[in-house]
């Protein structure tokens, strides 16, 4: 490393054996692309670690002039330098307060709850939530499981907003599921 450049990590590393929840919380980080993979089987000490990256754009996502900032990140980013949170890290302490999902989560529920949401929940005009009510869409799931043509037989919507308002309630439940 060079004279006056400051080592920086984008790098943590997780023990194979972490309880159970941080491996289902890493999992949705590489989902999101928030982190992902960048060695498998990194022996640090006496353990076993997966070393994982911090997606760059979000890293740098905090500043205001990120590209002058990813400059001064690149030349000072080590792989040596990183975090690593054994299988019994004081890190871990409170996981147990967590409501998480565990695995054997009936999956169809949580989808059925997001569908029958009601459309009170979606961005748009109180008219047009009237509207589609008055045709019979009262929830996430009758949309949905329509076409854009279904919404167009609601009084004084047309093409364009059927289209709008299907993809506002199918981003909606994007999102509920994305969190």
């Amino acid at each position: 490393m060079g004279k006056g450049v400051n080592q920086q990590t984008i790098f943590f590393a997780i023990h194979r054996d972490a309880p159970e929840t941080v491996k289902q919380a890493i999992r949705i980080l590489e989902y999101s692309g928030i982190v992902s993979l960048h060695t498998e089987g990194t022996k640090v000490r006496r353990g076993i670690f997966d070393r994982y990256q911090v997606n760059l754009g979000i890293a740098l996502s905090y500043y205001q002039t990120p590209t002058e900032r990813a400059a001064n990140l690149i030349k000072g980013l080590s792989i040596k330098l990183y975090t690593d949170y054994g299988q019994n890290s004081p890190s871990y302490s409170n996981l147990e307060k967590l409501n998480i999902i565990t695995e054997d989560t009936d999956f169809k529920d949580v989808i059925d709850k997001v569908l029958n949401l009601s459309i009170e929940n979606l961005d748009i005009t109180e008219f047009q939530k009237n509207t589609i009510k008055s045709a019979g869409f009262n929830t996430l799931r009758d949309i949905l499981e329509g076409e854009e043509s279904d919404l167009q037989k609601a009084r004084l919507i047309g093409k364009k907003r059927a289209r709008v308002i299907w993809n506002i309630a199918y981003n909606a439940t994007v999102e509920y599921f994305s969190g």
